[in-house]
């Protein structure tokens, strides 16, 4: 997009979000937030952070009604919503669907220990993004080794080995995104490689140190110019 502002491209530097977990988990935390909601032992999909509607969340909901009936899941929507999202309607769409029995919703914005822990109970954390540039919520999954299945936006593609360590389908797409969501909850093994292998991938290539070191190196290259 700066390119496109007829921005010289030697004065572009590109530097890639950090990976580090968001916060400590706290057991007390971990086992408030299972029985709030009502895990049981089922596998964890969430989806936390600001909700907007960039973000996707009627594709998500769409893509749960999908979902096989006996597919035992709970599917957790927490964050707090921008202005120009309606959570009445989000909760409304759910129930016209009857998919509220797995799919909680936690309107509010949560503390750092919170999404740790909540992170911490996760098997899976989707992005159903419609669009976007990077994804802080994306490096906070992977420094806990927890996947991702996400959509073909912004950087989310190129930080996200599909296969490997998560899964990658198109945005706007409730079938797709069902389908590959069916495929990894039944396969809590493999949901556990791609954690371990997206956390090693992610702390070695998108470090906060390198990204500090990118930011250093393009101020330094600038100032020679000037």
């Amino acid at each position: 997009m700066l390119a496109d502002r007829s921005i010289e491209p030697d004065r572009i530097a590109i530097a890639i979000h950090g990976t580090a977990p968001i916060g400590e988990p706290d057991q007390d935390v971990v086992a408030r937030l299972a029985e709030h909601f009502e895990l049981d032992g089922r596998l964890l999909v969430l989806f936390f952070g600001a909700i907007r509607p960039s973000k996707g969340i009627p594709t998500l909901i769409d893509a749960v009604a999908l979902l096989p009936h006996d597919l035992d899941v709970r599917v957790v929507v927490a964050g707090h919503p921008t202005a120009n999202v309606d959570p009445a309607a989000l909760v409304a769409h759910a129930e016209r669907l009857g998919i509220t029995d797995r799919l909680r919703f936690e309107f509010r914005y949560l503390e750092q220990v919170e999404a740790a822990s909540l992170l911490r109970l996760a098997s899976l954390v989707v992005l159903p993004y419609h669009s976007a540039s990077q994804s802080g919520v994306l490096h906070h999954a992977a420094a806990q080794a927890v996947p991702v299945l996400a959509t073909r936006v912004g950087s989310l593609d190129s930080e996200v080995r599909d296969g490997i360590d998560g899964r990658l389908v198109p945005p706007h797409d409730p079938v797709a995104l069902a389908s590959v969501l069916d495929e990894m909850v039944v396969d809590p093994q493999g949901l556990e490689a791609m954690g371990e292998a997206f956390r090693d991938h992610l702390m070695e290539t998108a470090s906060w140190e390198a990204a500090g070191r990118t930011v250093a190196d393009a101020m330094l290259r600038w100032a020679s110019r000037t």
